[in-house]
């Protein structure tokens, strides 16, 4: 089905061998592991060339006949961004490309790739319509065949954690003590600002999957241009709710240190 994404079990011809094709000797080994929608995939990197190949794919792929080795992405990195083109399957068809770009996030976690997916097919497996969609790549670990640009540089996560440190609590709080007397203001301001982040740390990790942080970083590092509207505005909406939480239980610890003698 072209919704689930599974694979055909008919040979494609032409461009599209690339999508069953084996792989085997150094193309075999990937740079490092991905999770794609519970799905293991491995990134090759050769110069500015990446291909997503599936490593272990989910039950309901391999029940349609996706194994080890299968082509998901092929395309280029150009600075932060992928080009290139991406594959749906479905058991009545050969597998169907697409042209997806999109970047890596801030931290090197997540690649982000959207373009019009074809949505339905006609009996000769032609796209009778097409949705916005993004495939999101988020990075598990690095193997031992070498190092991609897209090593990570810190937890999903880590641009949304700078911005909670930078933009929110330390201004925030430092500014809200600024009209009281400097002694007491330095003596609590510290240990309010540990607080606050703890605070945004722990909703962080309830509220937001690994999936949906680095999706929030980008959203946060102004890089979202990719994401989907209703996955901005979902993401927004969680992350206000979340600021509202945190706001509120940093307001009454402050209250409660400034009566404190």
């Amino acid at each position: 089905m072209v919704g689930n994404s599974v694979v055909c079990n008919v040979q494609p011809t032409g461009p599209a061998e690339k999508a069953i094709a084996p792989v085997t000797g150094d193309q075999g080994r990937p740079a490092s592991l991905w999770n794609h929608s519970g799905s293991v995939v491995g990134l090759f990197a050769d110069g500015p060339s990446r291909a997503f190949r599936y490593e272990r794919p989910r039950v309901g792929m391999q029940a349609e006949g996706v194994t080890k080795g299968t082509l998901l992405f092929d395309g280029t990195k150009s600075g932060d961004t992928y080009d290139g083109t991406a594959y749906i399957f479905d058991r009545r068809c050969q597998p169907i490309p697409y042209p997806v770009s999109g970047p890596v996030s801030a931290d090197d976690r997540q690649v982000a790739l959207t373009g019009n997916k074809p949505s339905a097919l006609d009996n000769n497996c032609q796209p009778t319509s097409y949705q916005r969609d993004v495939l999101y790549f988020t990075f598990i670990e690095s193997t031992a065949s070498g190092a991609v640009n897209e090593q990570p540089t810190g937890p999903a996560g880590k641009t949304t954690e700078k911005h909670v440190q930078q933009k929110i609590c330390t201004p925030i709080i430092r500014e809200a003590l600024s009209s009281g007397a400097k002694d007491q203001a330095k003596r609590i301001e510290r240990s309010l600002v540990a607080f606050c982040e703890k605070c945004f740390s722990e909703q962080l990790k309830k509220d937001f999957s690994l999936d949906e942080l680095a999706a929030l970083d980008l959203i946060l590092a102004d890089r979202s241009t990719s994401l989907a509207t209703d996955l901005i505005e979902r993401l927004q909406a969680t992350y206000n709710r979340l600021f509202e939480v945190c706001s509120d239980r940093i307001v009454k610890k402050m209250a409660a240190a400034l009566a404190a003698k």
